[in-house]
Formats: structure tokens, C-alpha cells, sequence
């Protein structure tokens, strides 16, 4: 029995099918372990994503997880041939051959291909997610200085709305945050380390072949003719996205030079050619900057660019008011939603301040801890209501909500806002925070069993012993 590992591992080597093993195995890990992450919201994995090529209809390619899966199988099955060919029962069979090194070059090829689709279609192909992921990020910001503790900080942490996504430069910035999180999310690089692996196992395979250990090479050109085409025919796939961001670009610089219905047809031709840029908010300011300059000043691009001059000046309840113009007109528009979303928050922004819990004394005492955090002034109440009225899935203005009516004495409202909360993350950052004051307001109706309980989860979350405000709360110390 114990002479069955060795052997095992022998065969392994010999036939080279271990390392098409661990390329599968690599893959197969890929489609379930997190790819990006939003701090304080949530973990992308790559079934999160449809493969995009930025024109054509959206949603029919398949998601990474299924291209991983896919592409474990087949090297599975690769691995399993090449186990296969040494033996009593191998034949000639054309498929039951040693794993070469040309077969390693070509799977790691293949598998360093899903990172690098990947990192091309987030950055010049799918504007939906990096804006959804831009604006979680933009949550994130504004809720981390609340908690009232300190968590460990991202790679590049941004102040609220610093974040961009307008160039493919900006995009791959914000790939690199939110690949390098605070968590750390390893999919994207599995298929990168599989690559490494295969061509590691190419160089000992093209060894083992020159020392007449395994099957000697074979040259097969028509491989070679294959690829070319094949090549050729992905460079032609993946050229169009580029090709509308150049025209865009043009666009811009004839508006900069005063041009503005020349940048009118550029960026026509850059929507022909990249249809995904209608779901980019900035796209739409560039857009509508130009109509305005060439005297089309009622269109909804129009006033998206005056929304962002707007807010550009500091000007944010102007540009609310502007953006509720425009949902009037355009109701239930996507970039309406976004950008009057955007304006909202900076208003409630503009309206904080720094200011002790506006609780009674008895409150003071049992939960002096959480005096001295950051508070919104309740004449923000208006604004926050009207912002979950446009995005009701926003996380800011539940948990700020929350917040106020919690300060207010309006403990079961209150409640109500950290519930939901609790529905729209699955950071144990967030949940932990919300727990805690799910344990105030349980406390604050007399419900002190449920209290302790909602504090014992506030704990269980906080791994890295962040969450003060719960442990002092559940020590009985205040």
C-alpha cells in the first residue's frame, strides 16, 4: 500500500498529466474563490459576470465560473489521457498520449486568457459593474467613518466620490482596489498561477522529451495554422471595444477645441462601434457637453452635463434639482437614477457634521462609548428619504437612516433600517456595525435578551477585534 504513492507520483511525472492536474484544479478553485471585492458591501466571484466583448447582445456568453468549470473539464480530461497512455492497457490510440510541452504552452495560454479577458473586459468593455461597483465603493467610504472604530485600510483608500471610472486608466486603478482589498481575493489570479504552472510543466516536459523520457515531439503544423486563425479571428473579436473608446476620445478633444459637432459624430461612431458606453455616466457628459455647445440643451445627455457642472461648483442642490427635472422627464432612465443618486448623497453629505448622540441621560450613561462619532444633523432626514426613494437598495442611506431614528429614541424604525441593512451586504464589517445597533434599539424597547444576543453576533462577525463599540457594550462596562 505504501509503494501505490510513489508509483502514483511517478506516473504522475512521467506522463506529465500532473501538471494539466493542477491547471484544472487551479481553474476549478477559480469559478468559486472571490475575484473582486467592494469594502464594507460585498464579494464578486465570477459567476458575478457574463463574458462581454462590449458590442452584440448581452447576458448569452457565459459567466467566467462557467468558462473555469469548462476549461477544469477539459483539462481534466487531458490529464486523464495522458494517465492513460503508459500501461498494459495503452494502445495507439491518437488521443492516449503523454502530455508535451507544446500541449502545456497552449493550455497555459489558454488558461492565462480568462485573467486577461477579464482585466480587458472590466476595463474597456463592462460599464454597468464598474459603475455599480464605483458607487458601493463611494457607500463604503461614507459609512466606514461612522462605525466609530478603526478597520484596516484598503490598498489605495479614496475619499467618497474620488473614485473614477471615465478613462480605461481610472478603470484598471479601480481593478487593482478592488482586487487588492482588504480581504484578500484570489480568482482572478488562480487562472495566472495555473498559467505559471503549465509552462513550468512545459520546460520539464520539453526536458524529459530532449532526454528521450517521454514520448518524443511531434510537429504538427496544422496546430500552428489553427492557432494563427484563431488568433486572428479573437484580435478582430476584441479590437472593436478599443476602437469606439479612440473615437470617444476624439470627441472629446474636438469639443476641448471648440468643436462641438464634429465631437457630435465622433462619439456616434464610438456608440456604433461600442454600444457599452451608453451605460457610462461620463460618456453621457461628454455627450451631452457637446449637444449643449451645438445648441440641443433639452436632451437628457444635456442635462446630465449640467447636473455635473453643478456639482462640479459645489452647486450640489442645483444639481438636484436638475436631475429630479430630468426624472420627471425621464422616468425610470438608468443614468437619471445614477446621477440623481450621486447628487443626493453629496447634498446629505454637505448637510453632516460632527456632533455628540443627541440621546438621554440614561443612554449617555449605558452607552457612553459611542458618543463622539460622526452623526448626521436630522435635517438631513429629508434627503435621505428621497434618495431611497430613487436607489431603495442603497446601503449609505438605509444605515444613516437607521442611525437617525436610533439617535431620535425611534428604536423599531430603527431597527427596521439595520435589518435591511443586513440584507444588502455581506461584509462582516458591516453586518457587525448593524448588529450592534440592532442590540441598542433591542435594549432601548426593554427587549434586553435580545439585546445580548444581537451584541453576541456583533462579536462573532468582528474576527479582526475591531468593533469596540459591541465588545465594550457586551463587557458591561458602560
Amino acid at each position: 500500500m505504501a509503494s501505490i504513492v510513489p508509483r502514483m507520483a511517478a506516473r504522475l511525472r512521467s506522463t506529465g498529466a500532473g501538471w494539466a492536474l493542477i491547471g484544472a484544479m487551479l481553474l476549478a478553485l477559480a469559478a468559486v474563490a472571490p475575484w473582486l471585492r467592494v469594502p464594507l458591501v460585498r464579494a464578486y466571484y465570477a459567476g458575478d459576470f457574463h463574458i462581454q466583448l462590449g458590442w452584440g447582445p448581452r447576458g448569452v456568453l457565459p459567466t467566467y465560473a462557467t468558462v473555469c468549470l469548462a476549461l477544469a473539464g477539459v483539462f481534466a480530461l487531458r490529464a486523464i489521457t495522458a494517465w492513460l497512455s503508459h500501461g498494459e492497457w495503452a494502445s495507439s490510440i491518437p488521443w492516449r498520449r503523454s502530455l508535451t510541452a507544446r500541449t502545456c504552452i497552449a493550455m497555459a495560454l489558454i488558461s492565462l486568457s480568462v485573467s486577461l479577458l477579464f482585466v480587458y473586459q472590466f476595463t474597456l468593455v463592462d460599464f454597468v459593474s464598474v459603475t455599480r461597483m464605483i458607487g458601493q465603493y463611494d457607500q463604503s467610504s461614507l459609512i466606514r467613518p461612522m462605525f466609530g472604530y478603526t478597520l484596516p485600510q484598503t490598498i489605495q483608500p479614496l475619499a467618497p466620490f474620488q473614485m473614477s471610472g471615465e478613462t480605461p486608466a481610472d478603470r484598471l486603478g479601480a481593478l487593482i482596489e478592488f482586487v487588492l482589498s482588504s480581504t484578500p481575493n484570489i480568482g482572478l489570479f488562480l487562472p495566472v498561477l495555473g498559467s505559471l504552472v503549465l509552462l513550468v510543466g512545459a520546460y520539464r516536459r520539453r526536458q524529459a522529451a530532449l532526454a528521450n523520457i517521454a514520448d518524443p515531439e511531434h510537429s504538427l503544423p496544422r496546430r500552428y495554422v489553427a492557432l494563427l486563425v484563431v488568433s486572428l479571428f479573437a484580435v478582430m473579436l476584441l479590437l472593436r471595444a478599443p476602437a469606439g473608446l479612440v473615437c470617444q476620445w476624439f470627441g472629446v478633444q474636438s469639443v476641448n477645441s471648440g468643436s462641438p459637432q464634429a465631437a457630435l459624430n465622433w462619439f456616434q461612431r464610438a456608440t456604433t462601434l461600442t454600444p457599452t458606453l451608453q451605460d457610462l455616466p461620463t460618456f453621457h457628459q461628454e455627450y451631452g457637453e457637446a449637444q449643449y455647445l451645438a445648441g440641443a440643451q433639452n436632451t437628457l445627455d444635456a442635462g446630465l452635463y449640467l447636473a455635473q457642472q453643478y456639482r462640479d461648483m459645489v452647486a450640489v442642490d442645483q444639481a438636484v434639482t436638475e436631475d429630479m427635472l430630468l426624472a420627471q422627464r425621464y422616468p425610470g432612465n438608468p443614468q437619471v437614477t445614477l446621477d440623481t443618486t450621486l447628487s443626493l448623497e453629496q447634498s446629505i453629505v454637505n448637510q453632516t457634521n460632527q456632533a455628540l448622540l443627541p440621546a438621554d441621560n440614561e443612554q449617555r450613561t449605558r452607552y457612553s462609548q459611542i458618543a463622539g462619532m460622526v452623526y448626521l444633523n436630522q435635517s438631513a432626514m429629508p434627503s435621505i428619504d428621497e434618495l431611497l426613494q430613487v436607489s431603495p437598495n442603497n446601503l449609505y442611506g438605509h444605515y444613516l437612516r437607521g442611525r437617525i431614528l436610533y439617535a431620535q429614541g425611534a428604536f423599531e424604525p430603527a431597527a427596521v433600517e439595520f435589518d435591511t441593512v443586513l440584507t444588502l451586504t455581506s461584509d462582516d464589517s458591516t453586518k457587525s456595525s448593524a448588529y450592534t445597533f440592532l442590540a441598542f434599539c433591542a435594549d432601548g424597547l426593554g427587549d434586553y435578551t435580545s439585546g445580548r444576543a444581537y451584541l453576541a453576533k456583533a462579536e462573532n462577525l468582528d474576527s479582526g477585534y475591531y468593533n469596540t463599540t459591541a465588545r465594550q457594550a457586551a463587557s458591561g462596562l458602560h
